[in-house]
């Protein structure tokens, strides 16, 4: 993978005036979203936009065409597909989107494409989340600390995607605070039964609350998991439980897959800032 500097190099050449000419990639695609709930409220609390092909094609096809060439593109073209797409849907929760740290050059630069897209389509930027995702190694981690809190001077939300599955795992919260953790599927899958997942997940919720930091649960298939994870303290969730992503859409969630609200939890962790409120 190319290195930060040389990403800096090259997308210094391009300029983020070429960011929002999306003729330059040699492929298209487009997106699909699967949203993200609030089982307090009963409500959705955000829409995640993930990359589809034209086709249909899975996020795996397309991201296997991003190369250090065209990654800087690619990561600022996905930006502005997901805001013309959230607005064209109406979407009035959070809009979820995931960016490649090692395409940012300078985030106070690169940002600027997602800043014009939301003027354009009347997306509130207050309502954006940009999502790391952990199992990209970030060599530079100073970097990374830069784009977070940049992105957090310009009022947007920023979440670590995956966490516990990728590269830094705790060791990223020593460099810098995000809005939001997503736990990983493989913390979250089966943990109704299985104690050590409960132990580790238990061990992340403490951290989080010492943080303010809200947590969401990802990956999430069975009722058994959810009330698991909300017995925890847990109070946002994403998952084929709810619903699949919808392609070009916003899925709809049955409304009896909502637990009722107010279930006794082991953990006061609303209090601590640990669920949104």
């Amino acid at each position: 993978m190319q290195t930060v500097s040389g990403i800096q190099s090259r997308a210094a050449k391009i300029g983020c005036s070429a960011c929002s000419d999306e003729t330059a990639l040699e492929f298209d695609f487009t997106m699909a979203f699967q949203p993200i709930v609030d089982v307090r409220r009963g409500e959705i609390f955000a829409q995640e936009a993930l990359v589809r092909g034209l086709d249909g094609a899975s996020a795996g096809d397309i991201i296997a065409r991003v190369t250090s060439d065209n990654m800087y593109k690619f990561d600022q073209t996905c930006r502005v597909k997901a805001v013309r797409l959230a607005s064209k849907l109406n979407v009035d929760s959070f809009l979820s989107i995931n960016f490649l740290p090692n395409a940012v050059y300078r985030p106070e630069n690169c940002i600027r494409t997602t800043i014009k897209a939301a003027s354009d389509y009347n997306f509130p930027l207050d309502k954006i989340i940009f999502e790391i995702t952990e199992v990209e190694k970030v060599s530079d981690n100073s970097h990374l600390k830069n784009i977070v809190t940049e992105y957090q001077r310009q009022g947007f939300k920023t979440a670590i995607d995956d966490f516990g599955a990728g590269y830094s795992g705790l060791n990223l919260l020593s460099v810098f605070q995000p809005d939001y953790i997503k736990l990983d599927m493989e913390l979250t899958r089966a943990i109704d039964t299985n104690l050590i997942k409960q132990s580790i997940v238990k061990g992340i919720l403490h951290v989080a609350r010492d943080l303010g930091i809200a947590i969401i649960a990802e990956g999430i298939e069975t009722k058994d998991e959810l009330e698991t994870l909300q017995d925890f303290g847990i109070n946002l969730f994403q998952g084929y439980y709810f619903a699949k992503p919808a392609f070009e859409a916003l899925a709809e969630i049955p409304y009896e897959v909502f637990p009722t609200a107010g279930q006794t939890k082991v953990f006061d962790l609303e209090s601590s800032m640990l669920c949104v409120g």
